[in-house]
C-alpha cells in the first residue's frame, strides 16, 4: 500500500535524500498521471534547480511531457528544455530555412548533428536543465563525455582572459561553424573588425563578442531578427557543431568503415566514392551514425548524467516491459539510397541498458505498487499522491460556472490555462459576468509556487497541457480550453509574424543591379550598385544611377529616401528618363492633375460611406462565447485579432468595410462565420458571395456543421441547386426565413432581395468583375462589408496601402503545413510522368488543370498511355451541375487517382490527400490564379508538389516569365500578401475607380504614385498637407560608411536607406545605437556621416531645399511653403547675435564660427535647433 503524504513533504524529502541515501530509486511514486506527473516535476525542478534526465516509455509520451514542461516552466530564469532523440535518420526534422533569399538551406545533418549533442553537452555543464528522452534512444551509445567536455571552448570577458581573435575564428570552422556576413541561424558566425558574432547550439540567443587588443572587452547576447543586443553575460561556453572536429580522422578509422560497407555489400566503387567525399566534408555534413566509426570508445548517455543531477523514470511498467522484450531493429546508416547497419559496438543490449537504469533512476513513477522483488522496489515506502483528471464541460457554459463556484466554496485553487493572452482577456471578461474575479499570471511558472496558490483563487495564465488535473492535497485544480470548451485541433502554430501590409515597399532587400528606379527630382534610371568617389574634400559613397543616353547621377548615401525601387509594369520597353529634361516635371505634373481630380471623387464616396448611419450590432454574449468556443480548432493569435477586428466594426454605428487578408487554409472562414453569427443574434441576414458553385457547396457545409447546434436557417443560391429550390431560397430571404444564404453570382442577379440585410461577406474578391462589384455596391449600402482575400487585387491591395480600407492580416501557417515545392518545367512526358508515379507511389492523388475543354479528352487519353495503372477522369464548368457534383464526390472518395479539370477547382476544394497539382500552359494565367491553383494541394501535413509547364518551343511574353518566376520564387507559407504586391510590379494598380489595371502608375512607379495620391486625397479632405522636402546638403564634411567598418555592400545599402529616411531624434539615437552595437566603435567617416544626417532631420521639418557650405557661411534655401515664415525668422534673429543676410525671400546667408568643419557644422546644428525652437516644431 502507498502512503498518502502531502507534495511539499515529498519534495522536501527527496532534497534531504539526494546526499545522505546512496541506495536507487531514492523514491517510487505512485498516483500521479498525465500532466499531474509533468507539475510534480516542474515544482522539483522549480524547487532544486538540479540538471534532470526524465526516461519515458515511448516519443509520444516523451513529446507530451517534453511539451507539458515547456507550459509550466516557462519563461523561468535559465530553463533550459531539450529532447535527446536518438537516431536522427527517420525523425522527420526538417532544417529551417536560411531568411535571406540568396543563402543556402542549411543542410539536414548539419541541423540533425546540432540537435544530437545539445542535451549532452549542457548536461555536462551541471546547468538547470531538463532533457527528456524515449528508454529506446538511450541503447544508442555516443562519444564519452570527456571527449566532447574537450571541444566546449569556454570564453570570459574578465580581466586577464586573453583570447587571439584569429585563434577563435580558426577553432569556430574547426568545430563545424560557418562562416557568413550576418547571423542568422545555429552554428553560424560573421566576423566585423573587432566583433564576432556566434550562434551556439543549444542557446536562445546568438552571442555577440567585442575585442580590445586580445582580450574580450564584452559578450552580449542580441536578437536574430533586428540584430541589436539585448543582455550582458561575463562567461559563455560555445558547443561545437560537431565535436569530431578535435578528433583526428585517421587512416585507420577510414580502413574499418570501408571494411565494414564492403561487409554489408557495398561495391568498391561506391565505397570509395562515399569514402573520398566524406574525407573532403566535415563531420556536421556526415550521415548519422558515420562518426562513431572514429571515437576509440563509446559511452551510454546515462554516463552524461553528473552526480548533482537526477535520473527520472515515468511510466516505469511499461519501460520494463519495452526492454524486456525483444527490440526493433537498430536503425540503419541511411547514405543516399544505401544504407549499412550500425556496428554492435555502437549499441547497448536491452538487459544492460536495463542495468545501467536500475543503478541510475532516483525518481520512479508507478501506477501500481511494486512487488518485493521487482526492480522498483524500494526500501523507502511507496509514496502516494493522488491526483485526477479535470471534468470536462464540452463547451457548456452553466455546469462550468456551477462546478467554479463550488471549487470556489471548498477553498481550490483554479488554474485556467488558455493558448493566447488574447483568450486570457476573453475569459476573464466571460467570468466577471458572472460576478467571478479572476487574476492573470505573468507567466505560467507562478503556479509552481505556493505564494501564488491563494485559497479559492481563480488564476488564468498562458499555455497548454496534455490534460486538466485535480490535486486533491494541494486543493489545486489545473483546466485547459479544451477541459472547458471540448478539444480542439491543435491546427496552428504559436507564432506569428508581424503584418507585411505597412511595410513591402520602404527596403532595398530586393534590389539588384540593372533594377530601375525612381529619383524623386529626375524621375526613372537604372541602378547601377555602389561607388566611392572623391569630392573636394572627401572620399564617400554613392548610388550610382543611368539615365537615358547613358546620363549618370551619383546620389550620396545620405539622400536615398529620395529613391525608390520602381513598381509599375512593364511600359515603353523598360525606358529611362532623360537627365535635364523637363519630360519629368510634366509627368509628375500630369499626374498630380489627374490624382487631384480622382482624389475627389474617391473622397466623397468614401465620406458618403462613412456618413452613412449604419447599424450598431449589440456586445458580445454569452452565447456569443459558447459559439465560439464550438469552434474545432485553436485559433491562432492574429486570427484572433482580425477577428477582434471585425468584432469591433461591427459594433460601431457605421458601416465596415474591411479587407481580410490570410493565405489558403490560414482560418478566413471562421473570421466570417464569427461575424455571421454577431448578425444572425442581432436578427440580421447575411449574404456570403462567393465565385463558384463548389467553394459555395463547401461553405455552406462548413456553416452548416458550425451552426448545427443553433437555431439559424441556412441557404444556398448556385446552379448546383434546382430552380424550386433556389425559388424557395429567394422567398425565405424576402420573409425573413432564411438568416444566411450563401451564393455564387446568382446573389447579385435583382430578384434576390432581403428583408433585413445585416452583414455581406465577399469571398475571394479578386475573382469578381467590376459589374459584380457595382452591385455589390448597390447592395452594401448601410451594410457592413467583410472582404476575404488570399491574393488581394491591385486595386484593393491599392486602397488598403493608403487607408482607404481597414485591413486584417492572418499570417500564422497552420501547424506541421509546409511549403509547397514549386517547379517550373518545359512540357514532357517525363516530367509528368515521374510527378504522377511520385505521388501514387506515396497513395496521394492528383490535379492536373487545363484549361481547354476541347482538348480534355486527348489528354486524358495521353495520361492513360503515360501511366496506365493511374485512375484518370476529367471535370469543367460546362458539365451538367449533377455529373460535376457526382464527379467531385467520386474523386473525393478516390474512386479515382487523377482529376484532369479546369481551373474550376482554383476555389473551394480542400482534399488532404491531393498533395501534387500539374498546370498545363502555366503563363497562360495570372498571378493570382497561379497562387490560387497551387493552393489547392498541400493542405494537410505532407511535402506538396506543383508543377508549372510551360511550351518548350515557344517564347515567354515578359509579363509571362515575370509572373513564372514570381509564383516560382514566393513558395514559402503565407506569401499572398508578397505575390498582390509583386502583382503591382507586372501590370500596375490603375485608376482605383475603374477597371483598367494600367495607369500613371506606369509612369512615376508605385511607391511616388501612392505618396502623391495620399496628398491628393489630404488635400480634397480640407486637410493641411505639409511640404515633403529632402534637403540637400553641401557641406565640408559629407561622411560615409568604408568597406572596413561594414564591408556588405547590402549591409551598407541598407544602413544608407534608413539614416535617410530616420525622422526624429530618438529613432536617429537608436539607429546610432545600433550600429555600435553591431558594428563596433564609429570611425571618423561613419561619425561625419551621422553628423550630416543629425542637421538633415533638423531641416526637413524646417522645409530647407538646401545648405551649402560656402566661405565660412552657409546659405540656407527655404521652400517658398516653409513653416519658417518671415515672422520666425525675426524671432530667430531676435535670439541670436550672428549677423544675418537676407539674399532672396527664400535664402539666408548664415556666418558659421568655429575653428575646423566638425565645430562649424556643430554651430550651424545649433542654430537649426533654435530656428525649430522659433518655430514650434
Amino acid at each position: 500500500m502507498g502512503v498518502a503524504v502531502t507534495l511539499q513533504w515529498t519534495l522536501q524529502s527527496l532534497a534531504a535524500s539526494h546526499t545522505s541515501l546512496p541506495e536507487r530509486p531514492r523514491l517510487t511514486l505512485q498516483g500521479l498521471t498525465g500532466s499531474a506527473r509533468a507539475y510534480f516535476l516542474a515544482r522539483l525542478f522549480a524547487e532544486q534547480r538540479l540538471p534532470l534526465l526524465i526516461v519515458t516509455p515511448n516519443a509520444v509520451q516523451r513529446n507530451e511531457l517534453c511539451n507539458d514542461l515547456q507550459c509550466l516552466l516557462a519563461n523561468l530564469d535559465a530553463t533550459l528544455f531539450d529532447q535527446l532523440v536518438l537516431p536522427y535518420a527517420h525523425q522527420g526534422h526538417e532544417p529551417e530555412a536560411i531568411t535571406s533569399a540568396n543563402r543556402p538551406r542549411l543542410d539536414e545533418a548539419r541541423y540533425r548533428s546540432q540537435s544530437l549533442w545539445q542535451p549532452l553537452w549542457r548536461l555536462l555543464q551541471e546547468e538547470p536543465v531538463i532533457v527528456v528522452t524515449a528508454v529506446e534512444s538511450l541503447r544508442y551509445r555516443v562519444l564519452p563525455p570527456e571527449l566532447l567536455q574537450a571541444s566546449l571552448l569556454p570564453l570570459s570577458s574578465s580581466r586577464g582572459h586573453l583570447q587571439s581573435l584569429d585563434q577563435l575564428i580558426a577553432e569556430l570552422i574547426q568545430r563545424g561553424y560557418l562562416r557568413v556576413p550576418m547571423v542568422e541561424q545555429v552554428g553560424e558566425f560573421s566576423v566585423r573588425g573587432d566583433i564576432v558574432d556566434i550562434f551556439s547550439p543549444g542557446q536562445r540567443h546568438p552571442w555577440r563578442l567585442e575585442w580590445f587588443g586580445d582580450e574580450i572587452e564584452t559578450i552580449r547576447t542580441f536578437d536574430v531578427v533586428n540584430q541589436t543586443s539585448l543582455t550582458t553575460v561575463q562567461d559563455i561556453v560555445i558547443a561545437p557543431v560537431h565535436p569530431l572536429g578535435w578528433q583526428p580522422r585517421d587512416a585507420e578509422s577510414f580502413d574499418a568503415l570501408r571494411r565494414h560497407l564492403l561487409s554489408q555489400d557495398w561495391s568498391e566503387s561506391l565505397v570509395a566514392n562515399g569514402i573520398e567525399r566524406w574525407a573532403s566534408q566535415s563531420p556536421a555534413q556526415w550521415p548519422w551514425g558515420l562518426d562513431t566509426f572514429f571515437y576509440q570508445a563509446l559511452s551510454s548517455p546515462l554516463t552524461y548524467v553528473p552526480e548533482s543531477g537526477y535520473v527520472c523514470c515515468v511510466g516505469a511498467e511499461d519501460i520494463d516491459i519495452i526492454l524486456k522484450s525483444p527490440l526493433p531493429p537498430p536503425d540503419v546508416i541511411a547514405i543516399g539510397e544505401a544504407s549499412a547497419a550500425l556496428p554492435a559496438s555502437c549499441l547497448t543490449d536491452a538487459e544492460a541498458l536495463a542495468g545501467d537504469l536500475r543503478a541510475q533512476t532516483d525518481i520512479v513513477f508507478v501506477q501500481h505498487t511494486p512487488a518485493p522483488h521487482s526492480r522498483h522496489a524500494s526500501h523507502t515506502p511507496v509514496t502516494d499522491l493522488s491526483s485526477r483528471s479535470a471534468p470536462s464541460f464540452f463547451g457548456v457554459l452553466a455546469p462550468f460556472i456551477t462546478q467554479l463556484q463550488q471549487w470556489q466554496a471548498e477553498g481550490y485553487c483554479t488554474l485556467i490555462l488558455c493558448r493566447l493572452s488574447l483568450e486570457v482577456q476573453r475569459m476573464q471578461t466571460l467570468l466577471a459576468s458572472y460576478d467571478l474575479g479572476s487574476h492573470p499570471l505573468a507567466s505560467c511558472h507562478e503556479c509552481l509556487f505556493d505564494d501564488a496558490l491563494q485559497p479559492s483563487a481563480i488564476l488564468l495564465g498562458v499555455g497548454d497541457l496534455n490534460q486538466g488535473f485535480i490535486l486533491p492535497d494541494l486543493k489545486l485544480v489545473v483546466l485547459r480550453e479544451d477541459d472547458i470548451f471540448g478539444n480542439k485541433a491543435q491546427d496552428a502554430k504559436r507564432t506569428s509574424r508581424p503584418s507585411q501590409a505597412s511595410n513591402v515597399f520602404i527596403d532595398f532587400g530586393s534590389l539588384k543591379l540593372g533594377d530601375r528606379v525612381v529619383h524623386v527630382d529626375y524621375g526613372i534610371g537604372r541602378y547601377r550598385g555602389m561607388t566611392f568617389l572623391d569630392t573636394a574634400e572627401n572620399r564617400d559613397e554613392f548610388m550610382e544611377l543611368e539615365y537615358a543616353d547613358g546620363a549618370t547621377l551619383y546620389v550620396p548615401g545620405y539622400r536615398l529616401s529620395v529613391v525608390q525601387k520602381y513598381s509599375g509594369g512593364n511600359d515603353d520597353n523598360d525606358r529611362l528618363d532623360r537627365l535635364g529634361s523637363a519630360a519629368w516635371t510634366r509627368t509628375k505634373a500630369r499626374v498630380k492633375e489627374s490624382l487631384m481630380a480622382m482624389a475627389g471623387t474617391l473622397v466623397e464616396v468614401h465620406a458618403v460611406r462613412q456618413a452613412e448611419e449604419g447599424f450598431a450590432f449589440s456586445p458580445h454574449s454569452t452565447l456569443h462565447q459558447e459559439f465560439d468556443g464550438r469552434f474545432e480548432f485553436a485559433e491562432t493569435e492574429d486570427q484572433l485579432r482580425a477577428i477582434q477586428d471585425v468584432i469591433g466594426d461591427m459594433e460601431r454605428p457605421r458601416p465596415m468595410e474591411r479587407l481580410v487578408c490570410g493565405d489558403v487554409g490560414y482560418g478566413k472562414t471562421e473570421v466570417a462565420i464569427r461575424a455571421a453569427f454577431k448578425a444572425v443574434y442581432d436578427g440580421k441576414q447575411v449574404a456570403i458571395l462567393v465565385p463558384t458553385t463548389v467553394l459555395a457547396q463547401q461553405h455552406y457545409e462548413t456553416f452548416q456543421r458550425r451552426f448545427d447546434a443553433f437555431p439559424v436557417q441556412l441557404g444556398v443560391l448556385s446552379r448546383m441547386r434546382s430552380r424550386k429550390q433556389q425559388q424557395e431560397t429567394l422567398a425565405g430571404l424576402r420573409e425573413g426565413r432564411v438568416d444566411i444564404v450563401i451564393g455564387t453570382h446568382r446573389l447579385l442577379q435583382k430578384d434576390a432581395n432581403f428583408k433585413s440585410l445585416g452583414l455581406l461577406v465577399v469571398d475571394e474578391e479578386h475573382r469578381f468583375g467590376v459589374a459584380h462589384k457595382e452591385r455589390i455596391k448597390q447592395m452594401s449600402t448601410q451594410v457592413d462589408v467583410l472582404m476575404l482575400s488570399a491574393t488581394p487585387i491591385p486595386r484593393s491591395l491599392h486602397m488598403t496601402l493608403v487607408g482607404l480600407r481597414d485591413f486584417s492580416a492572418i499570417e500564422t501557417p497552420p501547424e506541421g503545413r509546409s511549403a509547397i515545392q514549386t517547379i517550373v518545367s518545359p512540357f514532357s512526358h517525363d516530367v509528368i510522368q515521374n510527378a504522377i508515379r511520385q505521388e501514387l507511389a506515396r497513395g496521394g492523388q492528383i490535379f492536373f488543370v487545363h484549361n481547354r475543354i476541347d482538348t480534355l479528352p486527348a489528354l486524358q487519353a495521353m495520361l492513360a498511355d503515360l501511366v496506365p495503372e493511374c485512375r484518370v477522369s476529367y471535370a469543367h464548368g460546362q458539365m451538367p451541375e449533377r455529373q460535376l457534383e457526382k464527379m467531385m464526390l467520386q474523386f473525393l472518395n478516390r474512386e479515382f487517382d487523377l482529376l484532369l479539370c479546369t481551373t474550376i477547382i482554383e476555389s473551394g476544394l480542400d482534399i488532404a490527400s491531393v498533395n501534387t497539382i500539374i498546370i498545363n500552359h502555366a503563363e497562360r494565367f495570372g498571378l493570382a490564379q497561379l497562387y490560387q491553383l497551387r493552393g489547392r494541394v498541400g493542405r494537410g501535413t505532407r511535402q506538396a508538389y506543383a508543377y508549372l509547364l510551360i511550351p518548350g518551343d515557344l517564347l515567354l511574353s515578359e509579363d509571362a516569365r515575370k509572373r513564372i518566376e514570381a509564383i516560382e520564387e514566393f513558395s514559402e507559407l503565407g506569401a499572398g500578401f508578397q505575390l498582390a504586391t509583386r502583382d503591382l510590379e507586372i501590370r500596375g494598380a490603375g485608376n482605383l475607380l475603374g477597371a483598367q489595371q494600367s495607369g500613371h502608375i506606369a509612369s512615376v512607379g508605385f511607391d511616388l504614385y501612392c505618396q502623391m495620391l495620399t496628398e491628393a486625397i489630404q488635400t480634397s479632405r480640407g486637410e493641411t498637407v505639409r511640404v515633403q522636402v529632402d534637403p540637400e546638403l553641401r557641406l565640408e564634411l559629407q561622411g560615409h560608411i568604408p568597406t572596413t567598418y561594414v564591408d556588405s555592400e547590402a549591409q551598407r545599402l541598407e544602413l544608407y536607406r534608413r539614416l535617410a529616411t530616420v525622422e526624429d531624434a530618438s529613432a536617429f539615437d537608436a539607429l546610432q545605437q545600433e550600429m555600435r552595437d553591431r558594428f563596433g566603435p564609429l570611425p571618423t567617416p561613419v561619425t561625419h556621416l551621422l553628423a550630416v544626417v543629425e542637421l538633415k532631420i533638423l531641416a526637413r521639418p524646417l522645409a530647407l531645399e538646401r545648405i551649402e557650405s560656402k566661405q565660412r557661411a552657409a546659405l540656407l534655401t527655404f521652400h517658398p511653403q516653409t513653416p519658417a515664415d518671415s515672422a520666425v525668422l525675426l524671432r530667430w534673429l531676435e535670439a541670436t547675435e550672428t549677423l544675418f543676410q537676407f539674399q532672396s525671400d527664400h535664402i539666408v546667408r548664415l556666418p558659421l564660427k568655429g575653428n575646423g568643419a566638425e565645430a562649424r557644422l556643430t554651430f550651424l546644428k545649433k542654430h537649426l535647433q533654435r530656428l525649430r525652437a522659433s518655430a514650434n516644431l
